[in-house]
C-alpha cells in the first residue's frame, strides 16, 4: 500500500488557471482552493493517515490468528471509526480559510491520472493477478453452491472485487494507449 500512497494523495489535488484545489471527497464534492502551505499540511496529514490505515490493515491480518475473527472485527471496526473520525475532524481545521473552487474533479480525470502515474508493468500485474483470483473465486463459488454458506458469499464478493480489478486494469491500459497515441 505504501507504493500507492503518493499517487493517491496526488489524485486529491488539481490545478486550473494557476489555482490549486484540494478535493477531500474526490469527484463527489467541490474542491477547496489551497495555498502552498495548506497543500503541504494536507499532504503531511494524508501521508500519516494512510500509514495509520496500513497499520490497521496489517493488524487485522495478524490479530485474527491470536484473538479470533469476531474480536478482530470489533477492534478493527473501532479503529476504522476513529480513523475516519480523525479525517473528518482534521479537514475543517486544515481547510479553515480555503474558499470553494468553481471547478470539479471528474472521474475521467482521476482514471487518466491513475493510468499515467502507474507503470505499465504494474497495470499488467494487476490484470493478471485479478484474472487469476477472479477465476479462483468462480471455482470456489461454483463448488460452494452444493451447500451454500458463508464461503458462497465470500466467493461471490471475491468475483465482484477481482472482476472490478480486471475492468479497472483494462480501462487503465486503454487510457494509457489513448494518451500515447495522442502525443
Amino acid at each position: 500500500m505504501i507504493l500507492f500512497r503518493k499517487n493517491t494523495i496526488d489524485l486529491c489535488f488539481k490545478t486550473v488557471d494557476g489555482q490549486r484545489a484540494f478535493f477531500a471527497h474526490g469527484k463527489f464534492s467541490r474542491g477547496r482552493i489551497v495555498d502552498t502551505g495548506q497543500e503541504a499540511a494536507l499532504r503531511r496529514f494524508l501521508a500519516r493517515w494512510f500509514i495509520a490505515a496500513e497499520i490497521i490493515f496489517i493488524a487485522m491480518i495478524v490479530l485474527q490468528n491470536f484473538i479470533g475473527i469476531q474480536r478482530t472485527i470489533f477492534l478493527v471496526g473501532g479503529a476504522i471509526v476513529l480513523l475516519f473520525g480523525s479525517y473528518y475532524w482534521a479537514l475543517p481545521r486544515l481547510l479553515r480559510d480555503a474558499p470553494h473552487s468553481d471547478f470539479r474533479l471528474t472521474g475521467t480525470e482521476i482514471r487518466m491520472r491513475q493510468a499515467q502515474a502507474m507503470p505499465a508493468w504494474r497495470i499488467y500485474t494487476l490484470l493478471v493477478s485479478s484474472l487469476i483470483f477472479c477465476a479462483g473465486s468462480i471455482i470456489v463459488f461454483k463448488d460452494s453452491l452444493r451447500a451454500p454458506d458463508w464461503q458462497t458469499i465470500s466467493a461471490g464478493l471475491g468475483i465482484l472485487l477481482f472482476g472490478a480489478g480486471v475492468v479497472l486494469s483494462l480501462n487503465m491500459l486503454r487510457l494509457r494507449r489513448g494518451a500515447d497515441t495522442s502525443r
